[in-house]
């Protein structure tokens, strides 16, 4: 017996006198048309999950902040080489460090005048 016929053959229950022993033809084509819905549902909602729906948004949004992780990957490392030359800087030029002294904490030389020019409101 052919594989789809034993799915589609309803088991005989007592009391029911069927000669061939499956259901009726407009059942058997009720459950066909009910498998050919089911699969064709099954075959259009997958390419839309893995296309349309969240899939290819979600990819999109990856890889808009993979390009993002790239760009502050590159930022990051001219901040870390800038500050390695200022690293070398101070611990080998002393013109560095008082340039810093001046500039952050406000340091000047015995002797210096300072001058401030503020703006007009």
């Amino acid at each position: 017996m052919h594989w789809a016929a034993r799915i589609l053959r309803r088991p005989e229950r007592p009391g029911r006198s069927v000669s061939s022993g499956q259901p009726p033809r407009w059942q058997r084509w009720a459950l066909r048309m009910g498998f050919a819905a089911a699969l064709a549902v099954a075959l259009a909602y997958l390419p839309y999950r893995l296309l349309d729906g969240s899939g290819a948004r979600k990819a999109d949004e990856l890889r808009v902040q993979y390009e993002r992780t790239i760009a502050a990957k590159r930022t990051l490392a001219m901040d870390n080489e800038r500050l390695r030359r200022q690293i070398e800087a101070l611990k080998n030029d002393i013109v560095a460090v008082e340039d810093i002294a001046r500039e952050e904490l406000g340091m000047v030389r015995p002797g210096e005048i300072i001058f401030r020019i503020e703006e007009a409101p």
